[in-house]
C-alpha cells in the first residue's frame, strides 16, 4: 500500500473563528518531545476542514494524515468529514498511540455510517472517548472497533442501535482497563460473528449477554478467553440445540468459580480445544445441556481446572472425536470422571490426557478404538499418584509409536491390565512405568520390542516389584538406551539371555533371581 503524506498550509485565522459546530471530531494528542512527527488519523472519507491547535490547515490530499509538532505536550485537533461521500469509518484511528481523547461532535448526529471496523483499534493511550453522537443504526461491521484500547476504563454504549450489525468479533479484545460493560441495549439478532469479542479484557469482572440472540452464529471462539478477573457471567439461552465450535471459549478465566450452562443448549462441533482450560477456580460444572455429536477435538478441554472435583460427560457422543490430548491435565482436585461408552474409529491422540490428576483413584475408560491412524500415548496417566487400578484391555495400540511416561508417577497403582497391548510399532518406552512404587507384579511377555530404541528409566523406582516378565524382549539394536531400566530388587526376573547381557552393562540386577527363557 502506498502511503500518501499530507502537506499542510497554515491559514491565519483567529481562535475566535473556531466553532465546534463546524466540525465532526475533536481529538487530543500528546507528544513527548519537540519536533515530533505523528499520525493524526487515517481516512477514506473526504476531510473538508482541519484545525490544529487553533490554526486552520489547508488539506492537500486524503489518506494518512501526518503532522510535526514544534513542542511537546497536548495538542487539540478538529476535523470535519464530508458525510455525503462517506459511508464508513474503518481504520480511522488504527494503532494511533498518540491520541488520548476523542469526541464525536453534534455534526455526527443522524449521519449514515455502515462500518466502524478497527475504528479505534490499537489506541493504546486513549483514556477518554465520547461517541454518544455516533448513529449506529446502519452499521453492519463493528469488529475490532475498540480492540487494544488498553487505557479505556469505561465505554458508554447506551446510544448504540445494533440491530443491523453482523460482525462483532474482537470488538472489545484487549481492553485491559475496562472493569465493566453494559450491553443491555444490544440487539444481536443479525450477528453472525462474535469470536474473541472480550478476549484478554483482563479487568472485566462481570459480563451479561443473557439477552443476546445468537441464533445465527456457528463459532464461539475465544469469546471470554483470558478474562482473568471475570467472576460472573450470564450466558444466552438456546431454545433448540445449536451446533457451535467453542475453541478457547473460557480459556484463562481463572477467577470464574461457577458457570451456569443449564440453558446453554449447544452441540459441540469441530474444535472445543481448551473450552474451559485454565479455569483454575471452577469447583463444579453441569454439562447436561451440552452434547457432542460432531466434535473431533477435545484437546485440553478442562486442562488446568485444578479446583474441579467431578466431571460427567457420560452423555457425550465422542464417536467422531480424534484428539483427547491433555483433556484433564493438571485437574489436581478431580476425584471422579464419568465417561461415555462408545467406539472411537478415528482416535489419534491420548497423550497427557490425565497427566497430574493427583486425586483420581480409578478411571473407567471404556475406549473401543479401531485405529485407522497413528495413536500417540505419551504420559497419558503420568502423575496420577492416587490411581490404584487401571483396565486398558479394550484399547487398541497397534499403531502406537511412543509410550514414554505412560504410567510414570502412578505410585499407588497395584493392578494394571495391559494384556492386549500391541507394541510392534513402538519406538520409545522411556519412563513408561517410572515410579510405580506399589506395583508388585508385571507381565510384559506380550510386548514386541523389535523397533524400540529408547527404554531408559522404563521401570526405574518400581521399588515393590517382585515379579517381572520381559521374556519377549529381544536383543536390542546398538542404539538402544536402557540406562536405569529397572531397580535392583529381590524378585523373579524372566528374561532372554541376549537381552540380559545388554541389561547388565548399565544396570545393577544382581539381587534379581533370573530365569532365562528361549
Amino acid at each position: 500500500m502506498i502511503v500518501k503524506i499530507i502537506i499542510f498550509t497554515l491559514i491565519n485565522l483567529s481562535l475566535n473563528s473556531l466553532s465546534e459546530n463546524d466540525f465532526s471530531i475533536k481529538a487530543v494528542y500528546e507528544t513527548t518531545e519537540p519536533n515530533q512527527n505523528i499520525t493524526l488519523f487515517r481516512s477514506f472519507c473526504p476531510i473538508t476542514k482541519l484545525n490544529i491547535d487553533g490554526e486552520f490547515v489547508d488539506i492537500i490530499s486524503n489518506d494518512r494524515y501526518y503532522y510535526e509538532f514544534d513542542s511537546k505536550g497536548f495538542h487539540t485537533v478538529y476535523l470535519a468529514i464530508d458525510f455525503l461521500n462517506c459511508s464508513d469509518l474503518d481504520d480511522m484511528f488504527y494503532y494511533n498511540e498518540d491520541v488520548i481523547s476523542i469526541k464525536f461532535l453534534d455534526e455526527f448526529k443522524g449521519k449514515k455510517i455502515t462500518s466502524t471496523f478497527s475504528l479505534f483499534e490499537g489506541c493504546f493511550n486513549l483514556n477518554s472517548l465520547d461517541i454518544s453522537n455516533l448513529n449506529t443504526e446502519y452499521i453492519e461491521d463493528m469488529s475490532y472497533m475498540f480492540s487494544n484500547c488498553r487505557k479505556l476504563t469505561s465505554i458508554d454504549l447506551s446510544n448504540f442501535n445494533t440491530r443491523n450489525v453482523k460482525n462483532m468479533k474482537w470488538m472489545f479484545e484487549d481492553c485491559q482497563s475496562l472493569t465493566s460493560i453494559d450491553l443491555s441495549n444490544f440487539d444481536t439478532s443479525s450477528v453472525t460473528q462474535i469470536d474473541s469479542m472480550f478476549w484478554n479484557s483482563v479487568s472485566l469482572t462481570s459480563i451479561d449477554i443473557s439477552h443476546f440472540d445468537l441464533s445465527k452464529i456457528t463459532t464461539f471462539w475465544q469469546v471470554f478467553c483470558d478474562c482473568e478477573s471475570l467472576v460472573s457471567i450470564k450466558l444466552p439461552k438456546f431454545k433448540t440445540v445449536k451446533s457451535i465450535e467453542t475453541y478457547l471459549m473460557f480459556d484463562g478465566c481463572k477467577s470464574l468459580s461457577s458457570i451456569d450452562l443449564s440453558n446453554f443448549n449447544i452441540n459441540l462441533k469441530g474444535d472445543s480445544c481448551r473450552m474451559f482450560g485454565g479455569c483454575e477456580s471452577l469447583t463444579s460444572i453441569d454439562l447436561s445441556a451440552i452434547t457432542s455429536k460432531e466434535n473431533d477435538n477435545l484437546q485440553e478441554m478442562f486442562s488446568g481446572c485444578k479446583s474441579l472435583k467431578t466431571i460427567d460427560i457420560s452423555h457425550f457422543d465422542i464417536s467422531k472425536t480424534r484428539c483427547f490430548y491433555g483433556m484433564f491435565r493438571n485437574c489436581k482436585s478431580l476425584t471422579s470422571i464419568k465417561f461415555p461408552k462408545t467406539k472411537i474409529p478415528k482416535l489419534e491422540n491420548l497423550s497427557e490426557m490425565f497427566l497430574g490428576c493427583e486425586l483420581l483413584m480409578s478411571i473407567d475408560l471404556p475406549i473401543y478404538n479401531i485405529n485407522s491412524r497413528f495413536l500417540t500415548m505419551e504420559r497419558v496417566f503420568s502423575g496420577c499418584k492416587s490411581l490404584t487400578s487401571l483396565d486398558l484391555s479394550t484399547l487398541n495400540t497397534e499403531l502406537s509409536k511412543n509410550m514414554d511416561g505412560l504410567f510414570s508417577g502412578c505410585k499407588s497403582l497395584v493392578y494394571l491390565d495391559i494384556s492386549n497391548f500391541s507394541t510392534s510399532n513402538v519406538v520409545s518406552m522411556n519412563n513408561m512405568f517410572y515410579g510405580c512404587e506399589s506395583l508388585s507384579s508385571l507381565s510384559l511377555h506380550n510386548f514386541d520390542t523389535r523397533k524400540v530404541i529408547r527404554m531408559s528409566y522404563m521401570l526405574y523406582k518400581c521399588s515393590s516389584l517382585k515379579y517381572l516378565d520381559i521374556s519377549s524382549f529381544t536383543k536390542p539394536p546398538s542404539t538402544l538406551s536402557i540406562n536405569y531400566f529397572i531397580p535392583n530388587n529381590e524378585g523373579l526376573l524372566k528374561v532372554k539371555k541376549e537381552f540380559y547381557n545388554e541389561l547388565i552393562k548399565n544396570n545393577d540386577v544382581d539381587k534379581w533371581q533370573t530365569q532365562f527363557t528361549n
